[in-house]
Parts: C-alpha cells; sequence; structure tokens
C-alpha cells in the first residue's frame, strides 16, 4: 500500500516498482484486446508514462489494479485507433490514384456501372422462368442450394444442373464481363 501513497510525490523509483509488480498482469490483461505484442507492450508502458506524468488519477482511484487494467484497455483501444489511422494514410500516400479524385473518371466508371446493369438485366430476360428464379435466389436473395431446393421442390442436382445452364447462357450473352458480375455477386 506503500507504493500508491509514494506515487503522488512522482517517485520515479515507486513508479518503476509498481510497473514490475503490475506488467505480467497487465500484459496478460492485454492479450484479450489484441495479438499485436508491440502495440500491448506500448500500452502498458503508455499506461506508466502517463502516471509519471499526472500520478494523481491513480491515487484517487478506489481499485488500483483495475484501475490500471482498465488504462491499458482502453489505451489499447486508443493505438489501435492511431495505428489503423497511419496504416491508411500510408496507402494513400503511396498510391497516387487514392490520392487524386477526379470527377470525370468516377462518371465514367459510374456509367460503365450502369451499362454493365443493363447487359445483364437483358441477358436474365433472356433466360426461360425457371431458370430466372433460381438464378435470382441462388445470387440476389443469396439462399444456399439447398434452402432453394425446399422451396421450389427441385432436386439439389437439378438445381445445380439448371444454375450451369442459365450461367452457361448468361457467359454466352455477356462474355467476358460475366467474371466481373461474380465477383460483385459473391463479394
Amino acid at each position: 500500500m506503500k507504493i500508491w501513497k509514494d506515487i503522488s510525490i512522482r517517485n520515479t523509483d515507486r513508479i518503476a516498482e509498481l510497473y514490475s509488480e503490475n506488467y505480467k498482469d497487465l500484459y496478460v490483461f492485454g492479450l484479450k484486446f489484441t495479438d499485436d505484442i508491440e502495440l500491448l507492450k506500448d500500452a502498458i508502458n503508455d499506461v506508466f508514462g502517463d502516471l509519471c506524468k499526472k500520478p494523481e488519477y491513480l491515487e484517487n482511484a478506489l481499485n488500483k489494479k483495475g484501475y490500471l487494467l482498465i488504462c491499458v484497455k482502453h489505451k489499447i483501444m486508443k493505438l489501435r485507433q492511431q495505428y489503423s489511422r497511419a496504416a491508411m494514410m500510408d496507402v494513400a500516400l503511396s498510391d497516387p490514384e487514392y490520392m487524386s479524385y477526379d470527377p470525370q473518371q468516377e462518371e465514367i466508371e459510374y456509367r460503365d456501372f450502369l451499362t454493365l446493369q443493363k447487359k445483364i438485366e437483358h441477358a436474365v430476360a433472356l433466360l426461360p422462368a425457371r431458370q430466372k428464379e433460381i438464378i435470382r435466389l441462388r445470387y440476389f436473395e443469396n439462399l444456399s442450394c439447398e434452402e432453394i431446393s425446399e422451396r421450389t421442390g427441385i432436386s439439389v442436382k437439378t438445381l445445380y444442373n439448371t444454375t450451369y445452364n442459365a450461367l452457361r447462357v448468361l457467359k454466352a450473352e455477356i462474355k467476358l464481363i460475366f467474371i466481373f458480375i461474380l465477383y460483385f455477386l459473391f463479394n
């Protein structure tokens, strides 16, 4: 208990002793919130660095150990946020396209998207009703083959064959854009 009272007079030896006594517990506790060992070590060190600057925070805490644990948790969350912002800035600075916004390019991409959407609608319209229904259920409502089978009464094997035939028609109609469509359907 002497350690807690001595902190208020900014005794660095006492803070070092407090650090040594609690480091392992704080480390184990911190692992619940991050797998990044360096971030965890930084968080613990920052907490004790803050204690050196403002020891009265710990002095006023009723549960000293609990206070340290909560400080470490909050510091981990704060550092995670700072690290992710820094990583985003690194990506932005290393990618010239990310940094330059071109409204004309955005307009072109939007028109390409609309053109693709029209091609998809046209190709799906060419399918027989049964194939249309299966494609809608499978790719637009994201139902599993088993769920579609239960809903429509079609066997799973027939469902696979019908889906294959529908996709073959769509692929022939849309050609290379088909890969682009599948990417968006599955992501």
